[in-house]
């Protein structure tokens, strides 16, 4: 479906600035199908999914976050700017919540940060393409789409119809799991979250700065130096179901990630990443969904280690321990060496 309404500025989104924005609401667009001003409250609730599922419900559109709209505590008769400078509000805190409060996971969703010309305060601006696979549910459970400037929950034949015109299957893998203090037990399997089958299934799992098992008394397992493969033929996943993979068992002691690629027949391959948040309590286990390559996975790695890791680093730039002898699979990639260096510098000047 063709993706028009990335384009109301003019230029490329990652490349706006706060004066940009200015300038757009200045010229006093009115909220409409493809655009909708909302102020950070929207981060409380089920606001934010309301309006992520009802612009990919319909002709996709563009969430400006710090501006109040006109009749929203706003008594201008224009849109008004109200950036922030509340440390809560990050990019990673909003992508973090239209993964969690959107199902399916809608493709494509780019949120980008802007800041004024300090770097004090900043805004957000979400754009969300039109969907290849609606409906997308908000986490009340409800199904929503845009008519004219508000978000309002469809009826039972509208979604009906969106089911109707789903053109392909969403495969997803997701993983079942048990941990212990240094041990996770994660049983892999793939999703089906369309009406459509899928064919010929395929998940790739790659494991990262850890040690690991695999249950192989599934044959259609395939090892592989840094994980395995598994593409099972004349197998298909039909409409809202799953199969199991296998049996996995993780030990770690520092840091790691697991890489899982998945892809199908008329599916395009999506990656998802495996890591340990460590400011949870008791260090939670989280799938981040939809990674593009490899260096997004670092980007969410270098995170955990940057914020999360402070007494790992003090002794390691007190010489305590030898950055060299952090130890990684003889077969992974030499970027890997390469990247926890570049984090390790970086994060030795901030500490």
């Amino acid at each position: 479906m063709r993706d028009d309404s990335a384009f109301i500025f003019y230029k490329p989104l990652d490349q706006l600035t706060m004066g940009d924005i200015v300038s757009f609401i200045d010229s006093n667009p009115k909220e409409s199908q493809y655009l909708d001003y909302k102020d950070f409250d929207i981060l409380e609730g089920n606001k934010l999914s309301k309006a992520i599922s009802a612009f990919a419900n319909s002709d996709g559109g563009n969430l400006i976050i710090g501006v109040k709209a006109p009749g929203d505590g706003n008594e201008n008769s224009v849109p008004k700017l109200n950036p922030t400078s509340n440390d809560k509000y990050t990019k990673d805190h909003i992508t973090q919540k239209i993964s969690d409060g959107v199902h399916p996971h809608v493709q494509r969703i780019r949120v980008v940060q802007i800041y004024n010309d300090d770097k004090t305060k900043w805004i957000f601006l979400v754009h969300i393409p039109p969907s290849d696979n609606p409906p997308h549910m908000a986490n009340d459970n409800r199904y929503y789409h845009r008519v004219e400037a508000t978000s309002i929950p469809m009826e039972h034949y509208h979604v009906v119809r969106a089911f109707n015109s789903i053109q392909y299957p969403i495969l997803e893998p997701g993983a079942d799991i048990e941990r212990d203090k240094e041990t996770i037990k994660l049983h892999f399997y793939l999703k089906n979250d369309s009406p459509k089958i899928c064919k010929l299934p395929f998940l790739k799992v790659q494991f990262y700065n850890c040690s690991y098992s695999v249950d192989k008394k599934d044959k259609l397992i395939t090892q592989l130096s840094d994980g395995f493969q598994f593409s099972p033929p004349d197998t298909v996943i039909y409409g809202h179901s799953s199969i199991d993979v296998c049996d996995c068992e993780v030990l770690f002691n520092e840091p790691f990630f697991i890489l899982m690629s998945v892809a199908g027949e008329n599916f395009d391959t999506k990656q998802f990443c495996v890591y340990l948040d460590y400011s949870s309590p008791g260090c939670e286990v989280i799938i981040k969904k939809d990674l593009s390559d490899i260096e997004n996975c670092w980007t969410e790695f270098s995170k955990i280690l940057s914020n999360k890791m402070k007494n790992l680093f003090l002794d390691i730039f007190s010489g305590t321990i030898d950055r060299n002898a952090l130890t990684l699979n003889e077969d992974s990639k030499n970027v890997l060496r390469t990247k926890i260096s570049e984090i390790l510098d970086e994060a030795s000047k901030n500490v």
